[in-house]
């Protein structure tokens, strides 16, 4: 029996982000069979998914960091957005320099081109996280399929 059917995606996403421990996720996930299984195959599944928790949790921080600026961002422009027109009033009472607006402007403008920037950075960060979890997710549910499968073959000898 094998996993292999709609990996393809996962399996390109896990290797280029992981290499050579990309390659290891995708074959454990594609190759585990846990009818046929050994206790080393268990073995390796488990240490490939304690090192893709790893990575779940490194990418979930990531993720954290990257939503976190996103956050940052919006409301850094909705503050400087409400100063605009406190400014355009002290620039028309003239208790502004023209220079110090359109300075503040620029920045407001800059941060603004940089919004959609953050946004897709937080799009894949999220994205890559979400593929990790669906992996972790995959080898935890073939180790139970072992587990299962091994208690089921102890009973019977139990029982023989």
């Amino acid at each position: 029996m094998s996993n292999a059917s709609g990996w393809g995606l996962t399996a390109r996403l896990v290797s280029k982000h992981f290499g050579v421990l990309g390659n290891r996720i995708s074959e454990a996930i594609a190759n585990f069979d846990p009818e046929t299984a050994t206790e080393a195959d268990r073995d390796r599944l488990a240490e490939t998914l304690r090192e893709t928790a790893q990575l779940l949790a490194s990418s979930r921080a990531a993720f954290d960091k990257e939503h976190g600026d996103v956050v940052s961002l919006q409301n850094l422009i909705a503050n400087d957005e409400r100063a605009t027109e406190t400014l355009a009033q002290r620039l028309a009472a003239g208790t502004i320099a023209e220079a110090t607006v359109t300075m503040f402007c620029d920045e407001l403008e800059a941060n603004k081109a940089r919004l959609p920037q953050e946004v897709q950075e937080e799009a894949d960060a999220r994205a890559y996280m979400d593929e990790l979890q669906k992996i972790v997710d995959a080898l935890s549910k073939q180790l139970s399929e072992f587990d299962a499968q091994a208690k089921k073959a102890m009973q019977m000898l139990a029982n023989a």
